[in-house]
């Protein structure tokens, strides 16, 4: 059996790392493709060479011919109208963030209410979607397709701006090749544009996202498949290393007072959120039910720039990591587990982490002001937590110090909704079956033209 992926980021390939190697082990054919324009130090966490991987790796050919220069700004401007066209519109924010893809002859448009009308008219979206699909399939890929011969080819997020996934799944199905496309992550049918290509099947995390591939992306159900959500296997596996004593010690905090872990955002989402954490800051260090509390902030890690001069560390406050981009991958997880593991809670404005910490069974405080309207109430993928009811969501500082003394004081309403979150949305096949699993027997039984839930022999042996 021949396996191809084709991925976009390596940052997509780590959950899938494990498969590829119970393929092998197998006695499989796997091969990985990486768009090397994308990944920069890719070469440092995977090795080419011959002996360097169980399993062949080799960069990502281009399309290297005139469409090119044609397809990429096409693509996202049809992103752009996608989100113009929805029948419930999504976040300004998001086809403001789109408008930057639009070719610059077109962008008067994206300024005016009928301009924007203009573009989201039927003949527009159907002439550019025909123009989009008459593109020939790029000879590079088909011969690359050719050498590979693979039984089934899996791609890794062709949602993404400018991805070559798109060139490859739509070679792939003219060539005849069973074409699978997985969802990576909570967000990104909702916030990374739409896909330009139907794959034979789509792997997603939950029937929420199920929803979503169809009315965003026109993606017929029944080629939907839930396998939960593999990136998050490991939260349910991984242990304590350090006992509190020694973990607060080492990231300079006093044992012997509980503490608040405040999650930050991406930059996208939050900006520099510093000011505004100060002022939580000293809303809690004010507040006498709060006298005994440390509140230690961890800085989102592509949004450093932000801390670089923070206010320093003192009596009930703290920044822990700064410098994340120092530390080894599983240094970073397996201190940012234990700053969960230990805190009473969490808090914070819109981030995946509030999913880890459910997973975890932390009680969540979400600060649901108006200043982060745009990149919370109004985002889709937030709507997931909002609607699980396991955020206890705050509109204000006075509320936010009122849910945390009362998180101090023990009071926990919102135990059973994080349960259920946990279970409706990370592993909808049961608490005990790992995504990693689902997804590994699903891809097997389509290489061997089967339906993705046959019962058949496939356990990923678990990863340290």
């Amino acid at each position: 059996m021949n396996i191809l992926f084709v991925i976009t980021h390596y940052n997509f390939w780590a959950p899938l790392d494990p498969i590829a190697r119970e393929y092998v082990a197998k006695g499989y054919d796997v091969c990985v493709l990486i768009d090397r324009a994308r990944n920069a130090n890719f070469e440092m966490r995977y090795p080419f060479g011959p002996g360097a991987q169980p399993y062949h790796m080799d960069w990502s050919a281009s399309r290297g011919d005139a469409w090119q220069i044609i397809l990429n700004p096409l693509r996202e401007l049809i992103s752009y109208i996608a989100y113009l066209r929805l029948r419930k519109p999504t976040s300004p924010l998001l086809t403001e963030r789109w408008a930057a893809y639009v070719p610059f002859f077109l962008k008067p448009l994206t300024r005016t209410e009928k301009g924007r009308a203009w573009l989201s008219r039927d003949s527009v979206w159907n002439f550019l979607r025909r123009l989009e699909s008459s593109a020939p399939m790029a000879r590079r890929i088909k011969r690359e397709l050719a050498n590979v011969n693979p039984d089934v080819m899996v791609a890794a997020s062709a949602i993404l701006p400018y991805s070559k996934e798109t060139d490859y799944l739509k070679a792939a199905k003219e060539l005849g090749i069973p074409t699978i496309l997985i969802v990576p992550s909570w967000d990104n049918l909702t916030t990374k544009g739409t896909l330009h290509v139907v794959p034979d099947h789509l792997f997603v995390w939950n029937p929420g996202q199920v929803g979503e591939a169809e009315e965003l992306h026109h993606i017929p159900a029944e080629k939907v498949y839930c396998t939960g959500a593999p990136k998050f296997d490991s939260w349910f596996e991984i242990e304590p290393v350090f006992d509190r004593r020694t973990f607060c010690e080492r990231i300079g905090i006093d044992p012997a007072r509980p503490y608040l872990l405040y999650l930050c955002s991406s930059e996208f989402i939050s900006g520099d959120e510093t000011a505004y954490i100060m002022e939580l800051a000293e809303g809690l260090q004010r507040d006498p039910r709060l006298s005994e509390l440390t509140f230690l902030v961890r800085p989102h890690p592509q949004n450093l720039a932000p801390w670089k001069n923070h206010p320093p560390n003192g009596t009930g406050f703290a920044v822990w990591p700064v410098n994340q981009k120092s530390m080894a991958p599983s240094d970073m997880i397996q201190d940012y587990y234990h700053s969960l593991y230990y805190a009473i809670g969490v808090a914070g404005i819109n981030t995946s982490a509030f999913i880890e910490a459910a997973i975890m069974n932390k009680p969540c405080i979400a600060i649901a002001e108006q200043r982060f309207a745009r990149t919370q109430m109004n985002i889709p993928h937030f709507r997931h937590l909002l609607d699980a009811g396991f955020l206890e969501l705050v509109p204000d500082q006075e509320g936010f110090l009122s849910a945390v003394a009362g998180i101090l004081a023990g009071q926990d309403q919102r135990q059973q909704e994080r349960k259920q979150f946990v279970l409706d949305f990370v592993r909808p096949r049961g608490l005990e079956t790992r995504a990693l699993d689902v997804m590994a027997r699903a891809i097997q039984n389509i290489a061997m033209g089967l339906q993705p839930d046959a019962v058949t022999e496939m356990s990923v042996e678990r990863s340290a």
